[in-house]
């Protein structure tokens, strides 16, 4: 029966990163969920919608996570001195685990979408931007692409392809000091990157040009990216060290208080005035998050407080596992909730929040529950596939 219905796991060398991941997994969809509703006129604007559409940043935390992984398996395989044959064997475990689902879904969302919606069987989709991981710099994605979440799968992709290059570079630098200053100045080149594109823009800046020149574009969000091989980076060389401080309940406060602060600003743009706002967003996608996200992570790694057991309970790793399909199959388990949450709000008179909630309960079991089977058909599969074609040998 585990042959057969068994997750293909997640490694487990950092299992409290898995709760992290969950916890990604469920503010994008709360998000998504609060974007669908209100555009249906389903719930009215207010104070509690308004603070829904400020979590965004789970996206940023998939980003970091995804660095600090890819960093990890990099400098590991430069330790092994794997040379091309360790680079080869990345880029084919990287293709067997994100390419193959996410090209069988976007098929499967080429064929069912003129079925269910035949308003758009003459839609005219740019979808060989979708095939090619380029759909984040198309123009109204949300018209022009028929996955258009895809976005930051896109972004993920552009970060596989270039970051074996980078870190070759980085660790033909000879001192560790070195190295983490080149990596921290690459991070502030990224921050100066988005803040020249912003600043240099004539005019006022409408939020779909914001939306899809800063937070979509690979080359304004690579911050967070740096951010997580940065984490990676310390936590191989410097691993040690970071225990011995985190040890401390002064450091541990001090890094939750710098998160709190960060989580205050991401939260509520709008207390420091209108005028503001749209700067501190734009210093939100990837600057602001990354000093959030950075101690921690150092701290669910390295600490061993109540909250780094309960993220690395067993439960989250299986749900993690899921969370790349759960992440391509959720926007189309959300649009037949629609109907559903139209009907208790006018039918059963039901409040706008309960109707939220329950929406948003059904579309994390929905996704799950799609996601699963997905992973035994598809996704299963091709992880056995990899592990025979490219073994890992990573501890």
């Amino acid at each position: 029966m585990r042959k057969l219905f068994g997750l293909h796991l997640l490694d487990n060398h950092f299992p409290a990163l898995h709760g992290m991941r969950v916890i990604a997994i469920i503010s994008v969809l709360q998000i998504h969920v609060t974007i669908v509703l209100r555009r249906g006129n389903l719930i009215p604007p207010t104070n509690v919608t308004a603070l829904s559409r400020n979590i965004f940043f789970g996206m940023d935390l998939f980003f970091i996570l995804s660095g600090f992984l890819i960093g990890s398996i990099l400098l590991y395989n430069y330790e092994k001195k794997s040379g091309l044959k360790g680079v080869a064997r990345f880029y084919a475990r990287r293709l067997f685990r994100t390419v193959p689902l996410y090209w069988f879904t976007l098929i499967l969302l080429i064929l069912i979408t003129p079925l269910i919606f035949p308003a758009l069987a003459d839609h005219e989709f740019a979808v060989w931007r979708d095939f090619l991981y380029l759909t984040n710099y198309g123009h109204n994605i949300k018209q022009t692409s028929i996955i258009f979440w895809g976005w930051s799968l896109c972004v993920e992709e552009h970060f596989y392809l270039a970051v074996p290059v980078v870190m070759f570079a980085l660790m033909k630098i000879s001192s560790s000091r070195g190295r983490l200053a080149i990596l921290v100045g690459a991070w502030l080149a990224a921050f100066g990157l988005r803040m020249w594109i912003f600043f240099s823009h004539e005019g006022f800046w409408t939020k779909q040009e914001l939306f899809e020149q800063l937070y979509l574009r690979t080359h304004a969000r690579l911050d967070i990216l740096i951010a997580g091989i940065f984490l990676a980076y310390v936590q191989r060389y410097h691993a040690a060290t970071v225990k011995r401080w985190i040890e401390h309940r002064r450091v541990r406060a001090a890094g939750y208080i710098v998160s709190l602060l960060c989580l205050i600003v991401l939260l509520y743009p709008r207390f420091f005035g209108r005028d503001i706002e749209p700067f501190l967003r734009v210093l939100g996608w990837g600057t602001i998050t990354s000093i959030m996200y950075v101690p921690l992570v150092l701290i669910m790694i390295n600490g061993k407080d109540l909250a780094h057991r309960f993220l690395g309970l067993p439960f989250f790793r299986r749900i993690a596992t899921l969370g790349y399909g759960i992440y391509l199959m959720h926007i189309p388990v959300c649009l037949p909730l629609i109907p559903l949450a139209r009907w208790a709000i006018y039918d059963l008179h039901l409040s706008t929040t309960l109707v939220w909630a329950v929406t948003l309960t059904l579309l994390v079991l929905g996704s799950i529950a799609v996601s699963y089977v997905l992973h035994l058909i598809v996704e299963r599969p091709m992880l056995t596939l990899r592990d025979k074609v490219a073994p890992s040998d990573r501890r």
